[in-house]
């Protein structure tokens, strides 16, 4: 009888990943010998992943969207492997594939077709698999079939595992003031055992970046400057970016940023800091203002790109300068002549009686305030809870060995085994997240998040917020802000907000707002928490100017109603 072999390695290391294959191949020609089996050619694939199709399938692969949405979040180019393409071909000829385990064939992740594409091929060419692990496995027989199917599963889910364990390590570190990549920041060498040492000579460069930049000398003149003097400590030349990250790295002050974003202590670099703390703050004060005030920014700043779409073609706004305003328009230019749509939007119009869509959605920001407070105490319950989640994955495992138990008597149909299979990974997956929130939680003085919060909110309620701020807080909670001709939809966090636009000869703006601020006598929270105060936002319309209090309610969220007082 003849066979073919076929290794696999997914290692970066060339060395590694060569000497493995020759392992693999080598257990597979004393597996063929033992068995009396003729050798007919050997095939590998190096440095590829057992989720890859082999060449050949391309039609396949293109849809399978499981595959390829796991493709998009990968780094590496290889989408395809050609040994285990040239395997497929010579099936025909061949009585048995022998590899050193299943995996080396496939890693199928969840939902992919690349299981069933290869055990098809093996099944029309009546071809078994020969491992030097798992014995023989005939993927047309059932048993055979469902074990192949359970085994991928499992190392699915030990590689996922695994995976996260790495990372809640790597976390770990982190967070106790070890800088794993801190070998790779300029002028900085990792010696192994997570020890740093310090390059003089580039010492002297980032000593010499940092003092220029606080000086304030043009960037392009840093950059010519090095260049010139220090060519050598670059691999071709000193370029913009290069600039960039070594003004940016806390690592040369003996800082470095936890899993959290926070700056913490560098252990590493405990005695050996190239620059003071106080200079590091400096540059990034003054490369901060930099970013903040370019030429023209106040002409750049878009808050807006992005969320408006037109409520009757559904197209994005694009934006326009007109003379000294910003307007956002219908992009209808691959749309019929006379087409209906919501019209233009002023981003600001600030008049005595009605306004532009900044000032309009600024009193809609209120929304963070609580957004905030909710998220907190949300991933402060998880964390309270991880025991829980943990003892209930423990559960979920206990129970699927009876499930199998089940299925092997008749019990249950392979069909109701695979659903019930999918509902606890599905489980698993929420309960690993809700556990891995729970873990990174770092609970912070509650007091001086009430206080911070207080402050920002009469920032805003004073219509002093940075552009910056502003700008985050509408990232954070509203989704889309759908435009129609007498109206916006606004989609936040909590729900919609229809708002009238203000109709002005053919003009349609948005109209003023006033806000009311009504505390409980009794809060069960702190007053600066939001879940207790009361806050109403009063959109004001023409006929209230004229006396008019007749009140319609938009919108309620819990504590915060939203109200239009007067008629268009």
């Amino acid at each position: 009888m003849k066979a073919i072999i076929y290794a696999r390695q997914s290692s970066s290391d060339s060395e590694t990943f060569s000497e493995s294959v020759e392992l693999q191949k080598e257990k597979c020609r004393e597996l063929a010998k033992k068995e009396k089996l003729t050798v007919i050619d050997e095939f590998e694939d190096l440095n590829t992943s057992g989720k890859t199709y082999p060449e050949g399938a391309e039609n396949i692969a293109s849809m399978d969207i499981a595959f390829q949405s796991w493709f998009k979040e990968q780094t590496g180019h290889k989408m395809f492997r050609s040994g285990f393409g040239e395997a497929i071909q010579a099936l025909n000829k061949v009585d048995y594939i022998i590899c050193y385990d299943i995996t080396r064939l496939y890693r199928p992740i969840s939902g992919s077709f690349l299981e069933s594409y290869v055990n098809q091929l093996l099944i029309v060419n009546n071809v078994k698999i020969m491992t030097v692990n798992n014995g023989v496995l005939d993927v047309g027989t059932f048993n055979d079939s469902l074990i192949t199917a359970l085994q991928n599963r499992i190392n699915h889910e030990h590689i996922a595992t695994c995976r996260r364990k790495s990372m809640a390590a790597f976390r770990k570190l982190r967070d106790s003031g070890y800088n794993c990549n801190g070998g790779k920041a300029f002028g900085l060498i990792y010696k192994g055992k997570f020890e740093l040492e310090v390059d003089p000579e580039k010492a002297k460069v980032i000593r010499f970046i940092y003092r220029e930049i606080a000086n304030y000398r043009p960037y392009n003149e840093i950059i010519r400057y090095v260049n010139e003097r220090w060519p050598h400590c670059f691999k071709k030349c000193c370029y913009e970016s290069n600039l960039y990250h070594i003004a940016a790295n806390p690592i040369y002050a003996g800082y470095m940023y936890n899993s959290q974003k926070e700056l913490i202590k560098n252990v590493q670099m405990n005695g050996k800091e190239i620059i003071s703390f106080d200079e590091w703050k400096k540059v990034q004060d003054i490369m901060t203002k930099k970013k903040r005030n370019p030429p023209k920014a106040k002409y750049r700043w878009l808050p807006f790109s992005g969320l408006l779409y037109d409520g009757y073609t559904d197209s994005k706004l694009v934006v326009s300068k007109n003379r000294t305003q910003i307007i956002y328009f219908p992009n209808i230019t691959n749309l019929k002549a006379n087409v209906k749509t919501g019209g233009v939007v002023l981003f600001q119009a600030d008049k005595k009686d009605y306004s532009g869509i900044y000032e309009a959605i600024n009193p809609i920001l209120l929304l963070v305030f609580r957004h905030k407070v909710e998220e907190y105490f949300k991933q402060e319950q998880n964390a309270k809870q991880i025991e829980q989640y943990k003892i209930e994955i423990e559960n979920m495992a206990a129970k699927e060995q009876p499930l199998f138990d089940m299925f092997s008597r008749g019990i249950i149909t392979e069909d109701q085994l695979e659903r019930m299979l999918v509902n606890h990974k599905k489980r698993k997956t929420e309960l690993q997240k809700l556990i891995a929130e729970g873990s990174s939680f770092k609970p912070i003085n509650r007091d001086k998040m009430m206080y911070d919060q207080w402050t920002s909110f009469c920032t805003l309620i004073n219509r002093e917020l940075p552009n910056e701020v502003y700008e985050k807080y509408l990232k954070e909670v509203i989704k889309k802000i759908v435009v129609f001709e007498d109206r916006v939809i606004i989609h936040t966090v909590y729900g919609e907000i229809p708002l009238e636009r203000y109709i002005r000869g053919n003009k349609k703006h948005f109209p003023k707002y006033d806000i009311d601020i009504d505390e409980v006598e009794s809060p069960q929270f702190s007053k600066f928490d939001f879940r207790d105060t009361k806050i109403t936002i009063k959109y004001l319309y023409p006929s209230a100017y004229q006396g008019d209090t007749t009140i319609r309610e938009i919108v309620s969220f819990d504590r915060l109603k939203i109200i239009a007082v007067g008629k268009n």
